[in-house]
């Protein structure tokens, strides 16, 4: 065999490596990221326990299903905080209409209960929030929002106030109670909220937000 057939040999050799390579990180990601969503999916059908749940200094509850702002005025009601933060309320529901609805049968209640209106996706929640703990000095806060909701929740939480103990109380949607981990899985929005996760601990949901941002300007222009 000449010396030329060995180099060829070699190289087919290493290429077929490289492609073997490649597969097998391709595979070793996906098996990652599945073996993650379902972690992610398991965690998102748990709800908190209140058995064990300690005192804090106040309740911060972050809009969406109307189950959320319900289980943090029980909080409130049962005093594991001294005021409530009720992040991302929407311009076009008034104060006393949200009163009406969820808080209890006093007029006491309004004087222990903040409403956040600039707060526009979790990001801002975590922003305002910081801004809300700094200004009354709390150093313990209640997490309350939904159960797929709560590990994003967190981690932009974490990240505006660090200094800040959060407790997270976790409540799961009507929708997916009793719900297997694997029917979890199937659910359109815990599919969206598993990638918002995955950007956001890869620090690329900015970028993701930026780039829909200037095509919508590009869109409409």
């Amino acid at each position: 065999m000449k010396i030329t057939d060995f180099k060829n040999l070699s190289l087919k050799s290493l290429k077929q490596a490289i492609k073997i390579g490649f597969a097998g990180i391709i595979v070793f990601c996906i098996s990652l990221v599945s073996a993650g969503f379902y972690q992610f999916a398991s965690h998102a059908s748990k709800e908190a326990s209140l058995l064990s749940l300690p005192r804090a200094d106040a309740i911060i509850v972050l809009t969406g299903e109307e189950s959320r702002i319900h289980s943090a005025m029980g909080l409130l009601r049962a005093r594991y905080g001294k005021r409530l933060l009720i992040s991302g309320v929407s311009n076009d529901v008034s104060d006393k209409a949200i009163l009406k609805a969820y808080a209890p049968k006093s007029a006491k209640s309004f004087c222990c209960i903040d409403f956040d209106r600039l707060a526009l996706d979790t990001k801002g929640n975590a922003e305002y929030s910081a801004q809300w703990v700094a200004r009354h000095g709390f150093k313990r806060v209640i997490v309350v929002t939904s159960s797929y909701h709560m590990p994003r929740s967190l981690d932009h939480l974490r990240s505006a106030m660090p200094t800040t103990e959060l407790i997270p109380v976790q409540i799961i949607p009507f929708d997916l109670k009793g719900k297997s981990t694997l029917s979890i899985m199937a659910t359109p929005k815990i599919i969206i909220e598993y990638g918002k996760f995955l950007l956001t601990r890869a620090h690329l949901e900015p970028v993701i937000k930026y780039m829909w941002t200037s095509l919508d300007l590009h869109t409409n222009s």
